[in-house]
């Protein structure tokens, strides 16, 4: 992933370091913005030059749907009772931890009751992929995020 920034930036010497808040950066660039995130192997890097970054990734597991109680809301709940595809679970909780991330947590107390991801309309394409955009709601705002899901993973960016 380093090379890769490195390439893109046309600097060998480029650095990933870390701010107190846990938030990356770029080390003698200060114009760009950054977001890290792995999973079981796969890795998302976002990188922006106009404003904070927010990724996740995240390959699927049960550990995420045993754990949805962490994150879920009663609105966002009454969605997967209407379609239960747990691929929109997923995307849920990446969508959640990009805005964390791109916020860096700040202002954000509670994931499951300040941030509503609204209902996802995707459909697969012929590979068993599907990419879109998901909105998100955070202080009563609404927020349009990337998201790319296949069999494996799902990964969502703030845009």
């Amino acid at each position: 992933m380093l090379s890769l920034l490195r390439e893109e930036l046309n600097d060998p010497s480029a650095t990933i370091r870390y701010k107190e808040s846990g938030q990356p950066f770029v080390a003698g660039h200060p114009h760009l913005f950054i977001s890290i995130s792995h999973s079981n192997g796969w890795c998302a890097l976002a990188v922006s030059e106009k404003h904070p970054v927010g990724s996740d990734i995240q390959t699927f597991t049960s550990r995420l749907e045993r754990g949805m109680d962490y994150f879920v809301n009663q609105q966002e709940r009454q969605g997967f009772k209407e379609n239960p595809d747990l691929r929109k679970l997923y995307l849920t909780w990446c969508a959640k931890e990009a805005v964390y991330k791109q916020l860096e947590g700040k202002g954000i107390d509670d994931l499951r009751k300040e941030v509503t991801v609204l209902p996802v309309q995707a459909n697969l394409n012929e590979q068993g992929e599907t990419e879109g955009k998901l909105s998100v709601l955070f202080k009563g705002e609404e927020q349009l995020l990337s998201f790319w899901i296949d069999d494996e993973k799902a990964v969502v960016v703030t845009v």
